[in-house]
């Protein structure tokens, strides 16, 4: 799929973790990782050119998901 904008991504993924976490939580600031797995992909977009990230060689392609 399409992936959108990060300011859309980050309000969306902010309002679904607020909407989970008890009030205690809420009051204040946390902090968050997040891990993006790259997964080597050696074909075509299935609909949009932007559902492939490239990036550094790894597993014989430049193209992931």
């Amino acid at each position: 799929a399409w992936l959108p904008i990060q300011s859309i991504v980050e309000r969306r993924l902010n309002a679904a973790l607020a909407a989970k976490l008890p009030s205690t939580l809420r009051k204040k600031r946390q902090p968050l990782a997040i891990d993006l797995t790259e997964i080597p992909y050696h074909g075509q977009p299935q609909q949009h050119p932007r559902e492939l990230r490239r990036s550094k060689p790894k597993g014989g392609s430049t193209h992931f998901h």
